[in-house]
């Protein structure tokens, strides 16, 4: 095929495609067309009115859908929901007022929630729902303070050297404040006294706003002086006590009497003891001891033989036929000494005016004036 040729046939195919373009573009202005026809029918029709027939049916009444609109539904109202003051205690914990009587879904939206704080709060609740209109209620929130139950008692303690101390108990709330008086001074936490005394003392106390307020309360702290023990003991084991007070002297008219023993003119209370006595701070046992022992007199007769001077250990006076005397306390302890007898006769012992045999001094019956003779075995 020439040059020439070829040039016809591709001048063929762009018609050809030019034409189908054209049909193309022919069906869419007739389409086109054919809309706007319809729509201006429409719109070329007038409304009809109050007694005029339109084509083909009566006009719709006034206010209605028109033609081709759907009817919109009438929106119902939270008639049955209730929202009403309400009063509470203070807890420390937020608090609210909720709807009662809204629909399953009710969106409810607060302007303000959470209300923690003693007080009237205003309440504000939105009511959304599908179907429903939007309402908001209103109503008051009280929040009244809460009572705290607390207590201040007296006290009383027996001095030991250490403070002491009262304070308030009970479920005191955090943040709270305790202050004590006594006497113009002013303590925090609790108030402590350590020497013997009474203290009124009076507990200030501040809870904040969101309690009913205590007041002041008054309370006694009292020390007791200490009673120490003294004990007497006597010569016998026997025990008298008697109680003075730290700091104290015991008097002399609570000392008790000493008891008589068998040997001694009198028993005394050891001076050591009794001068602790005086300006007491501790617990004291008071011994009994032996004061001037009572003298005795032994006459020892012979009985015709002679007592051997050589052998007497212990002081004594001559006396008239062959005797002599000896002076001794209960203290001693006198071993008696044989007699010599020349005519070859057998000392049997000393002997009391009863009969019995003595042979130390003081014997086993105490000591005593007594007279000892001789007895001998012819």
């Amino acid at each position: 095929m020439t040059s020439c040729g070829r040039d016809v046939e591709n001048v063929k195919k762009r018609l050809a495609r030019l034409g189908l373009i054209f049909v193309v573009l022919s069906l869419c202005a007739c389409l086109l067309t054919a809309f706007v026809a319809c729509d201006g029918k429409d719109d070329a029709d007038p409304p009809a009115s109050d007694g005029d027939v339109g084509s083909g049916g009566d006009a719709p009444s006034e206010g209605g859908p028109q033609e081709g609109e759907e009817e919109k539904p009438e929106l119902k109202t939270f008639d049955g929901v209730t929202f009403e003051d309400e009063s509470v205690v203070y807890d420390g914990d937020p608090h609210i007022i909720e709807p009662k009587g809204a629909p399953f879904g009710t969106r409810v939206t607060y302007l303000y929630k959470d209300f923690v704080d003693v007080g009237e709060h205003q309440v504000v609740a939105t009511l959304e729902l599908s179907g429903y209109e939007t309402e908001t209620f209103y109503a008051t929130l009280t929040i009244l303070p809460a009572t705290v139950e607390v207590s201040f008692t007296d006290a009383t303690f027996v001095w030991d050297g250490a403070p002491h101390n009262i304070y308030v108990t009970g479920a005191l709330p955090d943040g709270a404040i305790v202050t004590y008086e006594c006497g113009g001074e002013t303590e925090t936490g609790a108030f402590a006294a350590t020497d013997v005394g009474t203290y009124t003392v009076t507990a200030h106390i501040t809870l904040g706003k969101n309690y009913v307020p205590v007041g002041d309360l008054t309370a006694t702290l009292t020390i007791k002086n200490r009673a120490y023990v003294v004990s007497f003991v006597h010569w016998d084991g026997t025990v008298e006590t008697r109680e003075v007070y730290r700091g104290y002297d015991l008097p002399e008219t609570q000392i008790p009497a000493n008891k008589q023993k068998t040997g001694y003119m009198q028993m005394l209370w050891d001076p050591e003891d009794i001068a602790l006595l005086k300006n007491v701070t501790k617990d004291i046992t008071v011994h009994e001891i032996n004061g001037e022992a009572q003298k005795f007199e032994v006459i020892l007769d012979p009985n015709g033989g002679i007592v051997s001077i050589d052998k007497v250990e212990y002081d004594y006076e001559k006396l008239d036929g062959g005797k002599i005397k000896i002076t001794y306390t209960v203290e001693d302890d006198i071993e008696l000494v044989e007699p010599l007898n020349f005519d070859g006769q057998e000392f049997l012992g000393w002997y009391d005016e009863k009969g019995n045999r003595v042979t130390r001094l003081p014997d086993g019956t105490g000591p005593r004036n007594m007279i000892l003779t001789a007895h001998w075995k012819k």
